[in-house]
């Protein structure tokens, strides 16, 4: 089972991006899911795009999104106690 099956088996009306399983890192106690901001850079990256590009793509199209209650949440994770981009 992939991990968009068993969120689907575990939670009701979550809301998951197209294409970007592998970047998920869990869920918060309201049933929302989170993704990786530098999973999701390097998963467009791996697409074919360059950094620049993945970045303004996830800017505009991923981090635009805004479903609701359910709209997934991208962290930005810390490294030595300091936001930490690719």
């Amino acid at each position: 089972m992939n991990v968009r099956d068993h969120i689907n088996e575990m939670v009701e009306n979550t809301i998951l991006f197209d294409g970007l399983d592998s970047c998920i890192i869990g869920l918060t106690d309201d049933e929302v899911v989170v993704y990786d901001y530098n999973l999701i850079i390097d998963h467009f990256i791996s697409q074919g795009m360059t950094y620049e590009e993945s970045l303004e793509w996830v800017d505009f199209n991923v981090k635009g999104v805004n479903a609701g209650e359910k709209t997934p949440l991208i962290i930005y994770p810390l490294k030595d106690n300091k936001i930490e981009f690719e």
